[in-house]
């Protein structure tokens, strides 16, 4: 008796995670959220979460830095590994909340076929230029977590385009992050499309390889907006600017992901790669916090909610009731960015310093992660 009821039980939730990946309208949308910690998961935070809607969560060296550094919960798994050197102990904690994590989200994995449930964790960024040292600790985090939902994180660099491929041929799901640009964002399809033909031609099936890239949006409209204030560039551009950029992403998605090139490998089983609207949360806060929730909510997107967004996405009950967006034509979007251009500023130009400064940004979180776990260990 009791085991049937746990088969009923189990079933419920599965029914319940499918119903929340459907709105009214018919389209698919996945929210996941960005962040994650040994005490979201022990305190029943992620849990509740996924009751609630939230289907996949994303790290990175700065989540896991916060983390690590502003909760105990990790105080005796450091000391038990203090033999060890303090990167050495920074991998086997975030290889420990990660598969946790994959366990957790493993019926929204399951439920909808592959489609969404996953957790990504990001490379070493100190080496975001160096592909075959990404490529070892991809293939060595695969091996260690080995779950199906797990997803590698890989800037969006030179480097990385290299690493996506290599990655997908080795069937290893691929989370492309740090993308600000159209150009970058092509070939991150590019490299997504160019690694499962390489597996077939290698004899290998693709059905069970996923890949969302990840288009970051509110650091646009903040460096934008730097220009604006030190008056370069035109105020009708404040937070305007970065959904634009997103818009002419989406287009490019469905052009890619209707093509030939793309039909005759989905007949050969190949699963789409998502677009993921990261860094959601507005960084003007003279605009709504949903803003660009309600400027992106796309058919078969994936939305990353950091915990502010999140709160706010819940209180309006925006993940049960989001409504569609005006997709701008292309024509509208060409104009807008040509006059921007006009200015003097290159946009595609400038959005390269965003990607070398994300890098730049994990590095620095990375190192003082490491340091503080050293210190910890040399208190114990």
């Amino acid at each position: 008796m009791t085991e049937a009821k746990n088969r009923i039980k189990i079933i419920t939730k599965f029914i319940k995670i499918t119903k929340r990946l459907k709105s009214k309208e018919g389209m698919t949308i996945y929210f996941w959220y960005d962040n994650l910690s040994r005490d979201l998961i022990k305190n029943g935070t992620l849990e509740n979460l996924k009751e609630r809607g939230i289907t996949g969560v994303t790290s990175n060296p700065t989540i896991f830095k916060n983390a690590i550094l502003n909760s105990s919960s990790y105080e005796e798994d450091i000391k038990r590994l203090k033999g060890m050197s303090p990167e050495e102990i920074c991998w086997e904690l975030m290889i420990s909340d990660v598969s946790l994590a994959c366990d957790l989200f493993m019926p929204a994995y399951q439920s909808s076929n592959g489609n969404t449930g996953y957790v990504s964790i990001e490379l070493n960024p100190l080496f975001s230029n160096n592909i075959s040292k990404s490529v070892e600790q991809a293939l060595y985090l695969k091996g260690r977590i080995n779950k199906p939902n797990l997803m590698i994180k890989v800037p969006a660099t030179n480097e990385g385009f290299y690493v996506i491929r290599e990655l997908t041929r080795k069937g290893i799901n691929v989370n492309v992050t740090l993308i600000f640009s159209l150009d970058q964002y092509l070939k991150a399809c590019e490299s997504y499309l160019l690694g499962l033909e390489d597996r077939l031609a290698d004899g290998n099936n693709i059905s069970s390889v996923f890949s969302v890239a990840s288009f970051f949006v509110s650091r646009v409209d903040a460096l934008v907006n730097k220009y604006i204030h030190d008056g370069k560039i035109e105020t009708r551009y404040t937070n305007e600017t970065s959904y634009r950029n997103c818009h002419k992403v989406y287009h490019a998605w469905r052009q890619i992901f209707t093509s030939k090139r793309f039909k005759d490998l989905k007949n050969r089983t190949a699963n789409v790669q998502r677009v993921l609207w990261a860094s959601t949360g507005v960084k003007d806060k003279s605009v709504p916090e949903e803003h660009y929730l309600s400027k992106l909510t796309f058919d078969e997107v994936v939305f990353t909610l950091p915990e502010q967004t999140l709160n706010k996405a819940l209180e309006i009950n925006w993940l049960d009731n989001f409504v569609p967006s005006e997709l701008t034509n292309v024509e509208e979007l060409d104009a807008f960015f040509r006059v921007f251009n006009d200015q003097g500023y290159s946009f595609e130009y400038l959005l390269w310093e965003l990607t070398e400064k994300g890098v730049q940004l994990f590095a620095e979180s990375y190192n003082e992660l490491l340091k503080a776990i050293h210190q910890k260990t040399t208190l114990m």
